[in-house]
């Protein structure tokens, strides 16, 4: 979607300007999304749109889902999981993507001529930051809010913890 925006955009005298992770790697299972990247920020500019590529680093619950192991990790892998996802719905402290606000506040503050956002998502948490930053530039935001957040009909929670987090994600989906 990104990627053509940035391509569409100048059709209506926008320069889209994409922030977004930097993938060494090709994603071809879920431990691909939790392996370290890069330190650095590596910025691309092209006639029509620049893309900002920004460094991540894995999470001690990122690296466990890279070694795959059961038991005890397996157990605590879970249970930082479910920490992660309580704690993102109120802070950005567990967000794995949060240094995304830092930088994107950064630059819009040094730059006057960013007029909005528009922010596509998954994981969701990215919402937040969108609104973190929004409050703190004072520039509107969109949230591109296609992909299934609660409102799927497939993974109806079942558990008690299900049940839980889902309605705190509800909760967050409406925020």
């Amino acid at each position: 979607r990104a990627f053509g925006w940035a391509k569409y955009f100048k059709k209506f005298g926008l320069y889209p300007v994409v922030i977004t992770r930097f993938w060494e790697n090709n994603v071809t299972d879920r431990s691909s999304v939790g392996t370290s990247t890069q330190l650095y920020v590596k910025v691309e500019k092209h006639v029509d749109y620049e893309v900002h590529y920004l460094p991540y680093k894995a999470t001690r619950r990122d690296e466990m889902l890279v070694s795959n192991k059961g038991g005890i990790q397996l157990l605590l892998r879970k249970t930082m999981t479910l920490i992660e996802l309580i704690g993102q719905n109120f802070s950005t402290r567990f967000i794995s993507y949060r240094n995304f606000m830092n930088y994107s506040t950064d630059l819009i503050k040094g730059d006057l001529g960013y007029k909005m956002m528009l922010v596509t998502a998954n994981p969701f948490s990215i919402f937040h930051l969108a609104f973190k930053i929004a409050n703190e530039t004072k520039i509107p935001w969109i949230a591109d809010y296609r992909d299934d957040w609660t409102t799927r009909e497939v993974a109806i929670p079942n558990t008690m913890i299900e049940k839980f987090l889902w309605k705190l994600e509800k909760k967050s989906e409406l925020r």
